[in-house]
């Protein structure tokens, strides 16, 4: 029923902590597809994954992209290999998705100390940094634009969900916990963050008045 995607590079004991609460905290048939550019590659414990190995790394956006098509789930989210899932968590995500229809794309809100039930914004649009879609839309709208490389893949995938007439949502309360250990200590990553920030403005800023028509529109049909 859900496909569960996620990183990793050379964070075993980050990768373990968050397969092992996966395993433990997931009520649904799921299954766990991991975009592993670790060196070596990461040593797996219970759950079974399907790996994918990168060589060469192909970054956030590309690697996950990989892993996406690589899914056989109704439903499909994608987690941090530094986050922990809730118990319940799926269960209550994919009710809140199939009770709104029009809504294409949930953003799963997560405590990150000392913050809790956080949810991403970013030009007035709540944005999925932890998502869960139907596996049919997503391939129908290519999941990540590549225009990007490293950051703003989960920014993209909203964008498109919008532009194509669908709805995004924060789920609350928090489905998870996530805990940046090393995300702003990654050799090179900062480089990339101003360029892809300007490839994907180039490419949707200018329709950022639709996709806000789009986002209220549908927020407004969701109930409690």
């Amino acid at each position: 029923i859900l496909s569960i995607v996620t990183g990793t590079m050379d964070r075993p004991d980050a990768y373990r902590r968050m397969a092992r609460s996966v395993a433990e905290n997931t009520g649904v048939p799921w299954e766990l597809v991991v975009a592993d550019a670790s060196s070596p590659a990461v040593e797996y414990v219970t759950p079974p994954a399907v790996r994918l190995i990168e060589r060469p790394r192909l970054g956030h956006v590309a690697g996950y992209n990989r892993a996406f098509r690589a899914t056989r789930g109704r439903w499909v989210c994608w987690l941090n290999d530094d986050a922990e899932v809730y118990p319940g968590w799926a269960n209550r995500a994919i009710e809140f998705m199939d009770r709104h229809r029009g809504i294409g794309l949930g953003a799963l809100a997560y405590d990150q100390e000392p913050a809790r039930d956080c949810i991403q914004n970013y030009m007035g649009i709540d944005y999925a940094n932890f998502g869960i879609i139907r596996r049919e839309l997503g391939d129908a709208l290519g999941w990540f634009d590549e225009c990007c490389w490293m950051y703003g893949g989960d920014n993209s995938l909203t964008y498109r969900v919008l532009l194509s007439g669908n709805g995004v949502a924060p789920i609350r309360p928090a489905f998870l916990r996530h805990s940046p250990f090393q995300d702003k200590h990654r050799p090179g990553n900062e480089a990339r963050q101003a360029g892809d920030a300007e490839s994907l403005g180039n490419r949707y800023n200018e329709r950022l008045p639709q996709m806000r028509e789009t986002y209220a529109r549908r927020l407004a049909e969701v109930k409690p």
